[in-house]
């Protein structure tokens, strides 16, 4: 976690496919989970497709759970659930 000039929280997240060598970084807004910036460096690595779509379903369940009475494990199981009938 790290602080902008402005006092906002950020977090950067760096090499998110685990390639060694790959200087490209994103800041992340913590409040709102939106982007707020890069260092504009190349990515030396195809996209990881795998965490992207971890990423979406762990997105999904964060939504949920702030939304519904749901058990947070029942929420899980329902999301996973549906992503392996999505391929």
């Amino acid at each position: 976690m790290q602080y902008s000039q402005q006092e906002h929280l950020y977090q950067s997240i760096e090499n998110p496919a685990g390639d060694a060598g790959c200087r490209s970084f994103i800041y992340i807004s913590i409040d709102s989970n939106g982007y707020k910036g890069s260092n504009y460096a190349e990515h030396n690595h195809p996209p990881n497709y795998q965490r992207t779509k971890r990423l979406l379903v762990l997105q999904k369940v964060k939504d949920r759970v702030l939304l519904e009475p749901t058990p947070v494990t029942r929420i899980i199981e329902d999301e996973y659930i549906k992503k392996q009938f999505e391929h």
